[in-house]
């Protein structure tokens, strides 16, 4: 970043954005996930409509404080996918022990 002016680097913006999931800053700025990547790996160059929209996201997210790994967007106590999914894993293998713990007393017979 050019501390003169503040004007960022496309690269630094990605840097600034890269704690939030790639979903939400296409969404923002309007373009798809695949095509968001291509540009991070650098396997695309961006128009100017779409750079000057990453160049601002990056700018209002660091003038709110939010660098790489600082958190998501979400609202905390919003569960996402990711975060119920160890919940659905004890349900699931909850589940699963039941079953087979009926099933093998349902073939048992206790006083025979």
């Amino acid at each position: 970043m050019n501390d003169d002016n503040q004007e960022f680097s496309l690269e630094d913006a990605l840097d600034i954005l890269s704690g939030i999931p790639q979903r939400e800053i296409a969404a923002e700025i309007g373009i798809s996930e695949r095509r968001l990547r291509d540009i991070e790996w650098g396997r695309a160059k961006p128009r100017r409509r779409t750079r000057d929209a990453i160049l601002d996201l990056a700018r209002s997210m660091d003038s709110a404080g939010h660098r790489a790994g600082g958190g998501t967007s979400i609202p905390a106590g919003e569960g996402t996918a990711n975060q119920s999914g160890g919940l659905w894993f004890l349900l699931v293998a909850a589940l699963v022990v039941a079953v087979f713990v009926w099933i093998y007393w349902s073939g048992h017979q206790p006083y025979s």
